[in-house]
């Protein structure tokens, strides 16, 4: 067979060793790199496909020494990039559990704040005034673009809003450290007990151990061990639909309950005959779990928060504060002829919009 000069080039790299390519489990070719369009020829996605074959990267190791090598060597790059104190700290807390990490790694036109190229995992660090709608122009699908952007590549995004940051930045290296399986805390669900409580004990626990806090359940269930929570869920009942709705999933901080949620769900499918479970995961996090035992049905449009211009856009408010019957009651100035959105604008707001979320069910037998 005939090949081309890049086509010779390629061939020569990929005989050079196993580090030089990674091989398709559906048809094994060898590849320097995994890419969309080969997965489309076998109808199946990077996640599906890393599900599939229980695989973490899709990237050759001389492809990613490469991408690694060519960065740090252009110190004029570096000189340039701006970092924020946040982003610093990440690189700071990445080296700290070892997890090699690459700051303003680029993924075609794209770049992102850290990339931890073992984990196949982005961090974006989104200042809410240079994430904003009106202050910076990142309307309705920046940040779901440039998600979907990374997942095509096979790579997962976290986004992190400046407030989660400044407020729960334990919370946030938890969830970082999860991903890269790594723990100071490992504990084995047979040797927990199971039980159900209070919604002020959930409150406390939630708070201390969810990135979006407590949230109203019609039940609690958690794992103990030496009296002390180590995991929860929330779970209601919705009577539109007359299905049950996973509200919350949440485990200690670096901790891993291996089997807990498994011990969990059985437990509550058993007492409240539960035969369907919906759960929504915000595309801005990652919840391995559910990924790899909930079935995917579909994503949800992003969604946007306010941001008070006057107090220097500190804290995001939720937008069911501000719907157009509150907004009248708020602001006697408001004119209900006006949207919600356009009254917002006049008393000084701005918005910032998420990615969406992931809408997952598991059926139960």
């Amino acid at each position: 067979t005939y090949y081309g000069p890049r086509e010779k080039l390629r061939h020569g790299i990929i005989n050079g060793g196993s580090d030089n390519y990674v091989e398709c489990l559906e048809c094994g070719k060898k590849l320097l790199k995994l890419t969309n369009s080969h997965l489309k020829i076998h109808n199946i996605t990077f996640n599906e496909y890393k599900r599939k074959h229980n695989v973490k990267t899709v990237t050759s190791n001389r492809l990613i020494k490469w991408h690694r090598d060519r960065y740090y060597a252009n110190t004029k790059l570096l000189e340039l990039q701006f970092e924020s104190k946040a982003e610093i700290q990440l690189q700071e807390y990445a080296k700290l559990i070892n997890v090699p990490c690459i700051p303003h790694y680029r993924i075609g036109y794209n770049e992102l704040d850290l990339y931890l190229p073992d984990n196949d995992l982005g961090i974006e660090f989104d200042g809410l005034y240079y994430h904003s709608e009106i202050s910076a122009g990142r309307t309705e699908k920046y940040h779901l673009n440039k998600t979907n952007i990374v997942e095509n590549a096979g790579d997962r995004l976290i986004h992190i809003f400046e407030d989660e940051w400044g407020k729960s930045p334990e919370i946030v290296k938890s969830m970082i450290s999860d991903y890269c399986n790594i723990y100071t805390t490992i504990i084995q669900s047979q040797f927990c007990v199971i039980s159900e409580c209070t919604e002020e004990l959930a409150e406390n626990f939630l708070n201390d151990n969810h990135i979006f806090g407590h949230c109203k359940s019609d039940h609690y269930i958690i794992l103990l061990t030496n009296s002390n929570i180590v995991e929860i869920i929330g779970i209601s009942y919705d009577n539109t639909s007359n299905i049950h709705i996973l509200d919350r999933y949440c485990t200690k901080l670096f901790t891993n309950v291996i089997g807990g949620l498994d011990l969990i769900l059985i437990y509550a499918a058993s007492v409240y005959n539960i035969e369907k479970l919906i759960h929504y995961v915000d595309r801005r996090y990652i919840t391995k779990y559910i990924e790899d035992n909930f079935e995917f049905i579909e994503n949800t449009p992003p969604i946007y928060h306010y941001l008070d211009r006057g107090n220097r856009y500190m804290t995001r408010h939720n937008k069911s504060e501000f719907t157009l019957e509150k907004i009248l009651e708020k602001f006697p100035d408001a004119d209900p002829n006006l949207s919600e959105w356009e009254n917002m604008k006049l008393f000084g707001y701005d918005r910032i919009w998420d990615c969406g979320s992931k809408k997952y069910i598991k059926t139960f037998n």
